[in-house]
């Protein structure tokens, strides 16, 4: 895994993780206050993260489509240069 991957899926992970801790540090009774209990949080915290790994997964399969045209082109210009010489 490269260390662009890491970065892009790492990101939606720490958040998780601190909407998590958020949850969870919630002093009062959940749903007193009129905000969604921690399993609601929890839950959207969830969410987020499959969105941000799905978007990181679409840049890396992006970057690896790009990575693949430019081999391709660079191996017909190579076969394009022997057929000229």
């Amino acid at each position: 895994m490269s260390l662009k991957t890491i970065k892009i899926l790492g990101l939606p992970l720490i958040i998780a993780l601190s909407l998590f801790a958020g949850a969870c540090s919630e002093t009062e009774t959940p749903g007193t206050t009129g905000e969604p209990e921690a399993g609601e949080q929890i839950e959207e915290g969830a969410e987020d993260v499959g969105e941000g790994v799905e978007k990181g997964a679409e840049d890396v399969g992006e970057d690896i489509e790009e990575g693949a045209e430019n081999v391709e082109e660079g191996i017909e210009d190579a076969g394009d240069e022997i057929k000229n010489n």
